[in-house]
């Protein structure tokens, strides 16, 4: 959140290099995923909360604009998978942004039709 672009997120590593994690999966494959993607109507998005605290998952359009809150709040160590329902989201490319204390995580996804 700020008033700038560069306020709003936080650069995590390089979009072509993937930012490689020491056992050489990607930071974003850790700790955020959404499957079926694309998708239609709706996604299940699952987030791996690597230590116990306060997370969010929020749904940005590609202009940068929140328009859905997925979790918002404390949660415990682990997977939780949540279903984002978007059918009243138009088809277009979403951006999904994970926050934690123990990082940050983007991923995209794509509604059709």
């Amino acid at each position: 959140t700020g008033a700038y672009w560069t306020d709003a997120w936080t650069l995590v590593g390089s979009c072509t290099s993937g930012a490689r994690a020491a056992d050489g999966a990607t930071i974003n494959d850790q700790l955020i995923s959404n499957a079926p993607n694309p998708f239609i109507s709706s996604t299940e998005i699952e987030v791996n909360v690597e230590q116990a605290g306060e997370v969010s998952v929020m749904i940005y359009d590609k202009a940068g604009q929140l328009v859905g809150t997925v979790v918002q709040g404390y949660l415990n160590a682990g997977k939780h998978d949540f279903i984002f329902d978007a059918t009243n989201l138009k088809a277009d490319l979403y951006l999904v942004k994970y926050s934690s204390a123990s990082g940050v995580a983007t991923q995209k996804m794509i509604k059709v039709q």
